[in-house]
């Protein structure tokens, strides 16, 4: 199974074993982790991108919905 690795500006790193919708099932533990996680902090990402980066985590991890949510509602370029 492949793995993403990303590591933020603090060497945190974070392994998401999950890269399509054929993978395994979703990780509860780790969707929750990624819904309340400080990325700002943990990553050193800038408060406009961090729902961006978190709606790509999430989609790792599974939480399809939940991502989807976070780009509609941005507002950017980016967002769409």
């Amino acid at each position: 199974m492949a793995e993403l690795g990303f590591v933020g500006s603090h060497g945190f790193v974070l392994r998401l074993p999950r890269v399509s919708v054929s993978d395994p099932a979703p990780d509860p533990e780790l969707i929750t982790f990624l819904r309340n996680a400080d990325l700002e902090r943990l990553g050193g990402y800038k408060p406009e991108v961090v729902p961006l980066v978190r709606s790509l985590l999430l989609l790792a991890a599974g939480d399809l919905e939940r991502a989807h949510i976070l780009v509609q509602e941005a507002s950017n370029a980016d967002g769409t």
